[in-house]
């Protein structure tokens, strides 16, 4: 599985996290994982300066485990993504360990550590009202 930018370690911590399963698995998905995308993207200022300033961004509890399908909707998603909890702008001075995320059904916070925890903070309206907005998905059920 690729993870552009970052480490093997993290990589196989997210591998082992996932079961090398999309954790998106958003309608569309292809199940296996084969990415590994930034929930917060890397962006300007280099990942050596936004570790200084603990935005852990190559850090597990910022990764998703993706198939094509999904990582490619996220990208081309942003604002629905970021409902889900599947991007974060980079503007978001909370780390992502503490914004929840709806992986495989579920709403979790990731660990730096590679674990996950249950979480209810997102908004089920707004994740509904995403989905809506998004034309690619409006005749599909969730998975």
């Amino acid at each position: 599985m690729s993870g552009t930018g970052f480490p093997r370690d993290v990589i196989d911590t997210v591998n082992e996290r996932s079961g090398e399963l999309c954790e998106a698995a958003l309608p569309g998905c292809e199940g296996r994982a084969v990415d590994i995308q930034h929930r917060r993207p890397r962006g300007m200022g280099g990942t050596a300066k936004r570790a200084r300033e603990g935005l852990h961004t190559n850090c597990p509890c910022n990764a998703v485990a993706a198939c094509r399908a999904c990582h490619g909707w996220m990208e081309s998603h942003a604002p629905e993504a970021r409902v889900l909890g599947l991007a974060i702008t980079q503007h978001e001075t909370e780390p992502p360990s503490s914004l929840p995320v709806l992986l495989r059904g579920g709403v979790v916070l990731l660990g730096c550590d590679g674990s996950t925890s249950p979480a209810s903070l997102i908004d089920l309206d707004e994740v509904d009202e995403a989905w809506v907005m998004s034309a690619d998905h409006r005749d599909k059920e969730w998975t």
